[in-house]
């Protein structure tokens, strides 16, 4: 029998258009006891090259852009100016990191950029 201890992350990719502002809302799942986060959680996308060399510190890798969700409620909600989204290539690789008001922290989401330029 094998018992995975740890959090495995979510899987995600982010859409991005040319021009258009990046807008995203992650809802609870149904059923969710809420409050879903203490307050002062915090929700931070980093998004980086996409030649990353993932082997290494993700203390060390070169940041493209840092985007910090709003936690309203229940729901965790982005919404980044289209100068901001513009600026993130194809591929580049995402990782999202939640943070509880204690500093605990853990990898919640990772993946890749899509446009559909």
């Amino acid at each position: 029998m094998t018992v995975q201890l740890g959090f495995k992350a979510n899987s995600v990719k982010i859409l991005l258009s040319r021009g258009e502002s990046w807008t995203a809302t992650i809802e609870p799942t149904p059923g969710s006891t809420s409050p879903v986060y203490a307050v002062g959680t915090t929700i931070v996308a980093c998004l980086y090259p996409a030649d990353t060399d993932t082997t290494t510190d993700v203390g060390t890798w070169t940041v493209l852009a840092s985007w910090a969700a709003t936690i309203v409620g229940d729901n965790v909600i982005w919404n980044e100016p289209a100068s901001a989204a513009d600026a993130i290539p194809t591929n580049a690789l995402v990782r999202i990191r939640l943070t509880y008001p204690d500093a605990t922290g853990f990898l919640w989401g990772k993946g890749v950029v899509a446009r559909d330029d």
